[in-house]
């Protein structure tokens, strides 16, 4: 199928591993969800061209990105992100949600309220971005502790639990803006 001009497509609970879909050519398009809980799996997509990015929006999302760089945000709820194989860039928003980068250098980045987070598979080539938090400038704006064997940062009532991860990271892991 191809459209000359503006296109809106709505793609509910969509999962290519049910639907079929093998390439993705959205022009810089992004692929947004509604306010329920939404499902979006692109691991099956053999080629992704100009999807700028998949937003879940509010509801207890599920997004599961592709082999390639995907950034994927999850919004309001509590969400499950999975990266997939490329260098990802993830955002759970608000809530309590569960990162997973998958392979490659993913940064995982974290805005005003976002809650208590678990990432399952931090690693040296990942980064932890903060961005726009009031009194959130530098790495000793931190805390850092071990809860229950895992590595946990804190900044107020917002925590980031490294799932498995038992030594403390340094500054060259966090990025500020």
């Amino acid at each position: 199928m191809q459209v000359a001009g503006t296109l809106n497509v709505s793609l509910n609970n969509f999962d290519t591993t049910t639907n079929g879909i093998e390439i993705w050519d959205g022009n810089g398009a992004a692929l947004l969800g509604s306010g329920a809980a939404n499902t979006y799996n692109l691991s099956n997509l053999t080629e992704i061209n100009g999807l700028s990015f998949i937003d879940g929006a509010s509801g207890n999302d599920t997004l599961v990105g592709s082999a390639f760089s995907d950034d994927l945000r999850g919004g309001a709820g509590n969400d499950q992100i999975l990266g997939g194989d490329g260098a990802d860039r993830m955002n759970g928003g608000t809530g309590n949600d569960v990162l997973t980068g998958g392979a490659g250098s993913d940064i995982f980045v974290f805005n005003t309220s976002w809650g208590r987070d678990q990432i399952l598979d931090f690693d040296s080539a990942d980064q932890l971005f903060f961005t726009g938090i009031t009194g959130l400038d530098e790495f000793a704006d931190l805390t850092q502790s071990i809860v229950s064997g895992n590595v946990q940062i804190a900044f107020g009532t917002n925590t980031i639990a490294l799932v498995g991860h038992t030594n403390f990271l340094t500054a060259d892991d966090f990025s500020f803006t």
